[in-house]
């Protein structure tokens, strides 16, 4: 279980890496696609991308705190 949790954060931070950084922009530009809608998307929802940019990485580490703080409460 805490494999398949340690996975799909892995792929969700790739996936927002590949957002925040550029690339995808880059690909569609590279591959002669203007990308409005994706443009669009950019421009007016980047608090949207920040956000879930900040979930990816602390909800899984308040997770680990929080079972290691039960673990040692429990012992």
């Amino acid at each position: 279980m805490a494999r398949d949790r340690a996975v799909a954060n892995t792929v969700v931070g790739v996936a927002l890496m590949t957002v925040m950084t550029g690339l995808i922009q880059r690909a569609c530009i590279w591959l002669g696609n203007e990308c409005a809608g994706y443009q669009f998307f950019l421009n007016n929802y980047h608090g949207l991308i920040q956000r879930i940019g900040a979930a990816v990485v602390f909800v899984p580490i308040g997770v680990i705190a929080h079972l290691l703080r039960r673990r040692r409460d429990t012992h």
